[in-house]
């Protein structure tokens, strides 16, 4: 993972934007004085390899993982939850996650592939419920809040492992599909 961060002094004042960077997923955040934007993308060529799904689940697991060590980070040093850096990267974190759950929500499964995208559907409710007490609870500095976000996290991460199982089992499935309509056709 790749991070950017770039400040402009405008006549509204400061607009700070942060970039983070995946092998196949980028976001780029931009905050001021009037509100913040958000920006997903997906590398198409890097996701033609493993399908958007995968991508996604990839994604997922990326910026959870991001954000543990970020909760890791300050529960070591409380103060950190003050510092513009680290609610930067939060803020980041959510985002991409927040992203990755309107992307779940865009996908339609052909039929193989409806069981996988059950627990992606899954997980992004979940995911999406714990970013949202979690941004919460960086408003407040709630720890209760806290606590609920990480249960919604985990609970989205298990159905992610689920998402991604399945997903692995339907690549088996094309992957063997493949060679035997190749077969077919060399004659084999």
């Amino acid at each position: 993972m790749e991070i950017h961060t770039r400040t402009w002094l405008t006549p509204d004042g400061l607009v700070e934007g942060v970039q983070t960077k995946w092998s196949a997923f980028n976001i780029l955040l931009v905050t001021g004085s009037r509100g913040f934007l958000a920006c997903p993308a997906i590398d198409v060529e890097a996701c033609a390899g493993y399908g958007v799904a995968a991508a996604i689940v990839e994604s997922y697991k990326s910026s959870l993982s991001d954000l543990a060590t970020l909760a890791e980070a300050a529960s070591d040093n409380p103060l950190l939850v003050l510092t513009g850096r680290w609610r930067s990267g939060m803020a980041t974190c959510l985002a991409t996650l927040k992203a990755g759950g309107d992307k779940v929500r865009e996908l339609s499964s052909p039929p193989e592939g409806e069981e996988a995208h059950g627990h992606l559907l899954e997980a992004s409710q979940h995911i999406d419920r714990g970013a949202e007490l979690a941004s919460d609870a960086m408003t407040r500095l709630d720890t209760a809040k806290i606590q609920e976000a990480v249960t919604e996290m985990q609970l989205g991460y298990e159905a992610l492992n689920a998402a991604d199982e399945e997903l692995q089992k339907l690549q088996s499935f094309f992957t063997v599909g493949a060679v035997v309509e190749s077969k077919k056709r060399n004659g084999s």
